[in-house]
C-alpha cells in the first residue's frame, strides 16, 4: 500500500486585462528508487548513466546515493529538485523504447537493452511562484512562499481565495500482485482580477 500527496495549483493574480502579474509554474522533483534500481545488478549503471546524462549531475554523486549505506534501500531519494517539463521530458525521450524511437534513432540491441535497464526514476509534481513582469505593482501584489502561504499583499490578503485542495493517489497491490490505484484529484486555487492596469501601472512607475 502506497499514498502520494497531488499537489494543488494557486490560482494566478492578473490586471484588469488578463495580463499575467503572478502565477504558479509547474515543476518536479527528481526521485530515486534505490531499493528498485539495486534490486538488479544490470540496472545500476544504465540507470546511472541516464540521470547524470539527462539531469546535469556527476556520475558519482548519484552512484552514492544508491550504493550508500544510508540510503540503498530507500525508496525516495530526491536527487534534484524544481526541474522543469521541458527537462522531464527529455528524460522520457531518452528512455523511450517505442517502435517509432526504435527506427528514427536506429537503436542497436545493445542501446535497447541498456535504455530498458533504466529502472526507479520518477517524478514528483510541485509548484513554484512566478511574477512575469518582475517587480510591476510589487508592493501591492507581495509573494507567496513554497508553502503556498502568502506573505504580504494581494497574496496574503486573498490567500485563502487562491489557494486550493492537494488531491491524493492511493495504490495498494492486490491479492495477484497488480497494482490498484484510486485518485482523489486536487482543487486548484480560484484565480484574482484586479482592477491594476498594467500599462498606466508602468507609467507611473
Amino acid at each position: 500500500y502506497d499514498s502520494r500527496t497531488i499537489p494543488y495549483r494557486r490560482g494566478d493574480i492578473t490586471d484588469r486585462n488578463g495580463n499575467l502579474l503572478a502565477k504558479s509554474e509547474k515543476v518536479y522533483n527528481v526521485v530515486l528508487d534505490c531499493m528498485a534500481i539495486n534490486s538488479m545488478d544490470e540496472y545500476v549503471e544504465p540507470t546511472i548513466h541516464a540521470v547524470s546524462e539527462c539531469f546535469g549531475i556527476e556520475e558519482a554523486e548519484v552512484r552514492d546515493r544508491i550504493s550508500s549505506e544510508d540510503t540503498k534501500e530507500s525508496q525516495y531519494q530526491v536527487i534534484k529538485r524544481e526541474i522543469s517539463i521541458e527537462e522531464k521530458q527529455a528524460f522520457e525521450d531518452y528512455t523511450d523504447l517505442s517502435e517509432e524511437r526504435i527506427e528514427e534513432d536506429h537503436l542497436s540491441e545493445a542501446q535497447r537493452e541498456e535504455l530498458g535497464n533504466v529502472v526507479g526514476v520518477w517524478f514528483e509534481e510541485s509548484y513554484i511562484r512566478t511574477y512575469p513582469m518582475n517587480s510591476l505593482a510589487c508592493t501591492v501584489l507581495g509573494f507567496a512562499n513554497k508553502l503556498n502561504d502568502g506573505i504580504f499583499g494581494l497574496e496574503a490578503y486573498y490567500t485563502d481565495v487562491l489557494n486550493g485542495v492537494n488531491g491524493r493517489e492511493y495504490g495498494y497491490l492486490n491479492e495477484n500482485h497488480e497494482l490498484e490505484a484510486n485518485i482523489i484529484e486536487p482543487e486548484n486555487g480560484s484565480s484574482l482580477v484586479t482592477t491594476i492596469d498594467m500599462n498606466i501601472q508602468q507609467v507611473v512607475e
